[in-house]
């Protein structure tokens, strides 16, 4: 008679196949929709049907108005709202191009 190794108990008992059910998975488990990432950027995507895109501080603006894609960090955000040429505007090149 050998003694159960620590591996079939847990196997044996469980009839269903493994699955990981952390904070990701547990909702496709639970509903039987396809697998996907339920974070705080795929979230709104899931629930408004739209296709996939990134509502983060920089890609948020994009999808809200319907623009091309655009960096809107404090260096380019001026370049798209007066309309010229791509610009760096950081502390050595801001004041020529002001002037």
């Amino acid at each position: 008679p050998r003694a159960p190794g620590p591996g079939n108990r847990p196997r044996s008992r469980s009839s269903s196949p493994p699955r990981a059910v952390s904070g990701l998975e547990g909702p496709r488990s639970r509903s039987g929709s396809p697998p996907r990432a339920v974070s705080g950027l795929e979230g709104p995507r899931s629930r408004s049907g739209s296709p996939p895109r990134a509502v983060s501080g920089l890609e948020g603006p994009r999808s809200r108005s319907g623009l091309p894609p655009r960096a809107v960090s404090g260096l380019e955000g001026p370049r798209w709202r007066s309309g010229s040429p791509p610009r760096a505007v950081s502390g050595l090149e801001g004041p020529r191009l002001f002037k």
